[in-house]
């Protein structure tokens, strides 16, 4: 039988047309739901890398039981992603499997909808990608499909993935990447170490029902770094981490995040040369701010140094703890143009803080936190400070940035002192002064924690200030603490000498205050306050 397509007068055998294809179904598959078609399949990849065709599955849904095995180049797409015409393929090994073997490049796959059926009961990895030759090249992209259910959804022992338009759910990891130990690499650019056109692409994407758990796992001590990751404009719905370990040369942009947790990005080692940026991390608050699943306790937490990157234009609401935490030296790490809203919530309660916007814990040089916008309840405000720099600074620059509660110190660099306390006797657990300068303004914060407090004559007390005080004025906030709930009282004066010289007094609108019936021997509060220096 010959075949002429229209328009053409080329003659051909129709069998000769038919063998463009290659479908599931040529080599026996059933696609009913029951029959095991795991052999089916496997010759119609087999065949199909020989010829260099890409294989078709139908609507229907196949079973597969073991390994597929997948050649250099297998490619295998399905019928659509239109609900009543979806090509399903369901996993249910008797053992933890790897559904699909990659070993070679170019593979590629679309249009399908993929299932462990043995989910919570194995522990089965969808896509298990490496190089025969043991060269990092892997080159595999996902595209239109759905994968649900499995411990990994990609493990990757290379370089090159590209995934986009996907829905991941019920997983544990989302892509895992390991770098080999000691790779091939080839003569060609695109083949040294450093490629950059080998990168991780992650994009338009949804992810749900993950848990707690992270989306892009880099933990492999055998490689330092990861070389590109760019995770750009998908959707998470659920409270996982976007990035797990190091990374270098990537973006991580335009990304919606809406489900709390913990670290967005635990940088677990090292993250330079990188941009977060126009990123969407909101939460979902409801009544309790300690509940893991609706605050962050971190939106950017590196145990390692950072170096090179920009955080900017980002939205970010519903942070328990320190919103960027730097465990390790910082370098040329820039804050710019970010809205801040309901962060630094565990600064409420004074057990776990104080923490802080930017928390630089080791020496930091050359960063800036600049035209930064901050807006929170004024109880979460306490003790709380756009930057910590506690580990040192050198050319750190904090300028532009707007809160709506005074007594957040937003501008200058920290400084601690001891706060030393008139006519006020207490068995301390915790004593603490900071104090910024910007100019001739001072502002200053004290908190402390006592197990036992005598008021000797029963009158108000004074605290010493860092720098003398050039007149009367204040802006401050007394915040007593009793159990967990805030009194604020607003007739506080600056005084130009005091018990213990130049001081703080504290006192009432009707004379002194004495709050004994606020601590009743044991307790805590908080000072913010600001004045200018003589």
């Amino acid at each position: 039988v010959s075949f002429t397509q229209a328009g053409s007068t080329d003659t051909r055998t129709v069998q000769a047309k038919l063998q463009e294809t290659v479908s599931v179904k040529d080599f026996g598959a059933v696609g009913d739901g029951v029959t095991d078609d795991t052999a089916a399949i496997q010759s119609a990849v087999n065949y199909a890398a020989l010829a260099n065709l890409a294989v078709f599955v139908p609507s229907g849904v196949y079973i597969i039981t073991t390994t597929i095995d997948c050649p250099q180049g297998t490619a295998l797409y399905g019928a659509s992603m239109e609900r009543n015409a979806l090509s399903y393929l369901k996993f249910n090994p008797a053992i933890d499997s790897k559904m699909f073997y990659i070993h070679g490049t170019n593979f590629s796959m679309s249009n399908l909808y993929i299932v462990d059926l043995t989910s919570g009961v194995r522990i089965n990895t969808l896509f298990y990608a490496e190089n025969d030759s043991n060269y990092e090249d892997i080159d595999m992209k996902l595209s239109t499909s759905f994968f649900i259910g499995f411990y990994y959804g990609v493990w990757i022992r290379g370089r090159g993935l590209n995934v986009q338009d996907c829905v991941f759910s019920a997983m544990t990891n989302c892509v895992r990447i390991q770098r080999l130990a000691s790779p091939t690499y080839g003569p060609f650019p695109d083949q040294d170490e450093e490629a950059g056109m080998r990168v991780y692409r992650v994009e338009n994407c949804r992810f749900h029902g993950l848990g707690l758990s992270p989306i892009i796992v880099n933990n492999d001590t055998s490689k330092e770094f990861v070389n590109g990751i760019h995770f750009v404009n998908n959707y998470i719905d659920t409270p996982a981490i976007i990035l797990q370990g190091s990374a270098r040369n990537s973006l991580i942009a335009s990304n919606t995040h809406l489900y709390g947790g913990t670290a967005i990005l635990d940088i677990q080692g090292n993250f330079s040369d990188s941009s977060v940026s126009n990123n969407l991390f909101v939460g979902m608050p409801g009544g309790s701010y300690t509940s893991s699943l609706e605050y962050y306790t971190n939106i950017i937490s590196v145990s390692g140094t950072i170096s090179n990157v920009a955080i900017n234009g980002n939205m970010i609401s519903s942070v328990r703890e320190d919103v960027f935490k730097f465990a390790g030296s910082s370098d040329s790490v820039s804050i710019t143009s970010n809205v801040f809203t309901k962060v630094l919530a565990n600064n409420r309660t004074g057990s776990t803080g104080p923490h802080y916007l930017v928390d630089f814990q080791t020496a930091d040089s050359n960063c800036n936190v600049l035209n930064n916008s901050v807006s929170m309840d004024s109880a979460w405000a306490l003790n709380s400070t756009l930057v910590s720099p506690s580990g040192g600074s050198s050319n750190l620059t904090i300028l532009g940035n707007t809160a709506n509660q005074s007594n957040l110190l937003l501008n200058a660099q920290d400084s601690l002192y001891t706060p030393v306390f008139g006519n006020f006797v207490a068995t301390y657990t915790t004593q603490s002064g900071r104090y910024q300068v910007l100019g001739n303004l001072v502002s200053c914060e004290i908190y402390i924690e006592t197990s036992a407090v005598t008021l000797p004559d029963g009158s108000g007390f004074r605290i010493n200030l860092p720098f003398p005080a050039a007149d009367q004025a204040v802006n401050a906030t007394l915040f007593f603490r009793s159990g967990e709930t805030p009194m604020v009282n607003s007739a506080v004066q600056i005084v130009g000498f005091g018990v213990e010289g130049n001081g703080l007094a504290i006192s009432g609108p009707s004379g002194d205050y004495t709050f004994t019936e606020i601590l009743s021997g044991a307790g805590s509060f908080r000072v913010a306050f600001s004045y200018f220096k003589s």
